[in-house]
């Protein structure tokens, strides 16, 4: 049975994390934070490739705008709306 992880954002943060889905305790290779969600994916690369019977997947997620920038747009949203 194979498990799947996910990156996501560190809060307060601009790096990316990650995680099971299920939750759990990752495995100290994969414990870190990355600059960059192309970082994180070869760090999984290198980790499974030492992983003789692992299977793991990777849910594939669209990375969201910062929140900041959201409200940025809602605010100017709101003055084009007056």
């Amino acid at each position: 049975m194979s498990k799947s992880l996910r990156i996501e954002p560190v809060p307060n943060s601009t790096m990316v994390r990650f995680a099971w889905n299920g939750g759990g305790q990752l495995p100290e290779a994969l414990s870190g934070s990355y600059t960059n969600r192309k970082t994180a994916e070869q760090a999984l690369k290198q980790w499974l490739a030492t992983q003789d019977d692992r299977e793991v997947e990777l849910d594939e997620q669209k990375e969201e705008a910062p929140a900041a920038k959201k409200d940025v747009s809602d605010i100017l949203a709101q003055w084009d709306d007056e």
